[in-house]
């Protein structure tokens, strides 16, 4: 309440349920001056969301995990076997996608038409 000015109250509150298979994981994320020994862990039906205050190093994150940016340690797990993603073009393959922060700066090819970058595929 400090932070945020208010008395914060469970808005949605914790349903317990059964955990699927674990389908994605990250263990020791190390990439910039940001991204320090991020681990986590996504099993079937679950939705994880990222969230931090501005310059936290979210953005940095979720673009080493996508393969943007250089990771200097890390491994990403895939279905319990690792995966090697050194660019967009991997996580792709993987069939990961990312949706930016600024999708208007960092998700579209201005030059482009509407047309070509509906069918951008990884080159």
């Amino acid at each position: 309440s400090l932070m945020v000015g208010r008395e914060i109250r469970e808005q949605y509150p914790r349903i317990d349920c059964a955990k699927g298979r674990k389908i994605f994981e990250v263990k020791n994320l190390n990439a910039g001056r940001k991204v320090r020994n991020i681990s986590f862990s996504l099993y079937e039906g679950e939705i994880v969301g990222i969230a931090g205050l501005m310059g936290a190093g979210r953005t940095e994150m979720t673009r080493a995990l996508f393969g943007v940016d250089e990771k200097s340690e890390g491994k990403v797990y895939l279905y319990g076997k690792e995966i090697s993603i050194r660019s967009p073009k991997d996580s792709i393959e993987h069939g990961m996608a990312l949706i930016p922060e600024d999708r208007r700066k960092d998700g579209l090819c201005t030059e482009l038409s509407i047309r070509e970058n509906i069918a951008l595929q990884p080159g």
